[in-house]
């Protein structure tokens, strides 16, 4: 939505990308968070772009982040207007939440401990991570919902 106004953007290109269950990223990424892994560099795998509707709403079907060391929880998101792009930033999951995904499911249960939390993340002061964390619910059909609302400005 437009900062000045409220009002949906139509249009707005929405990216994401995040790391898989071991956490890995692919693509360019991988090059900067997990180098030792050249298949991850080939592949384009938990990376998205959508159009925002009438709306100014995007969805995307994706698994939970895994994580990896030094680094809180995160998906990253960048939005371009009108060839121009406004915002570059990454939004964090609630810890409890974290928790409870990762110690209760297979894929993620025989990783070792994360070592990092959101409050001593090195992208986000303790005082602002709370401001980028997603709201999550959970559907009748069993999986989970994250939203997360963006004012840009210059739109």
């Amino acid at each position: 939505m437009r900062s000045e106004d409220c009002n949906p953007i139509k249009g707005a290109d929405v990216e994401i990308w995040h790391a898989d269950t071991r956490g890995v990223y692919s693509g360019r990424a991988a090059g900067m968070c997990n180098a030792d892994d050249q298949d991850a560099s080939s592949l384009a795998f938990l990376r998205g772009r959508q159009i925002s509707d009438a709306e100014g709403r995007v969805n995307f079907l994706s698994i939970y982040p895994g994580w990896y060391s030094g680094r809180t929880v995160h998906v990253h998101l960048r939005i371009v207007i009108e060839g121009m792009e406004l915002l570059v930033t990454q939004l964090l999951f609630d810890e409890p939440l974290s928790d409870i995904v990762y110690q209760g499911h297979p894929d993620y249960a025989a990783r070792p401990q994360r070592d990092t939390m959101n409050g001593s993340d090195s992208v986000f002061s303790a005082a602002e991570a709370s401001e980028f964390i997603f709201d999550v619910e959970r559907l009748e059909i069993g999986i989970l919902q994250a939203s997360y609302t963006i004012g840009v400005a210059g739109a």
